[in-house]
């Protein structure tokens, strides 16, 4: 008796639960949300900045300092004092090479002079007859030979170049050069700007 009064009961509750679960098992949960930071004020502004710097570092001689000509003065040591050891080391004769080299990709230069001196300041020998002129990135060199001592130990070269347009000046210096059976060196006369020209190839 009691069995059969619970049996409709029982249905009822059934059919509610089966009814419920489809549903629990079709709910999708909601889409995440990401939150991205607020833009700092300016930042707009900074990656212009950044991108006109960029572009500014890949144009060529772009502030750089620039000329349109020069008087340069190169120091030359055709001998160097050594040692006490003995009279032929006091004073060796060094091999000397002036090099100028062009820096510009895109720009010649000219060289207008290129004179060689000795330690007392007096003109020992016109190197160049006539304007030279220097291609972009070419480098030109000059040879004083470890057995022409003329110059001394402080000897010079002037030299002088000139552009039709300012360019990044020219890289000017000489490679002094003492090589021996037991001893060798070499070192680097850098030129110093003695004037600036206002510049003219022609």
């Amino acid at each position: 008796m009691h069995s059969s009064l619970l049996a409709p009961l029982k249905t009822p509750l059934a059919l509610l639960l089966l009814a419920t679960l489809p549903a629990c098992e079709q709910r999708e949960e909601p889409p995440a949300v990401v939150h991205e930071p607020p833009a700092a004020k300016g930042d707009s502004q900074n990656t212009a900045e950044a991108e006109e710097a960029h572009a500014s570092a890949r144009a060529p001689e772009h502030n750089v300092e620039k000329s349109a000509g020069q008087r340069l003065y190169v120091p030359v040591y055709s001998s160097v004092y050594l040692s006490k050891g003995s009279a032929n080391e006091e004073n060796a004769r060094l091999a000397n090479r002036l090099q100028i080299r062009n820096v510009s990709e895109s720009k010649r230069l000219t060289l207008r002079r290129v004179d060689l001196y000795n330690k007392a300041g007096a003109k020992l020998e016109t190197v160049i007859a006539g304007p030279v002129v220097v291609k972009p990135l070419e480098t030109r060199s000059y040879m004083v030979t470890d057995d022409d001592n003329r110059a001394g130990p402080g000897g010079s070269f002037v030299v002088e170049w000139v552009a039709d347009d300012p360019l990044a000046p020219p890289i000017v210096e000489t490679v002094n050069g003492y090589v021996q059976t037991h001893r060798a060196f070499a070192f680097v006369g850098e030129a110093r700007v003695i004037a600036e020209l206002d510049g003219s190839a022609s």
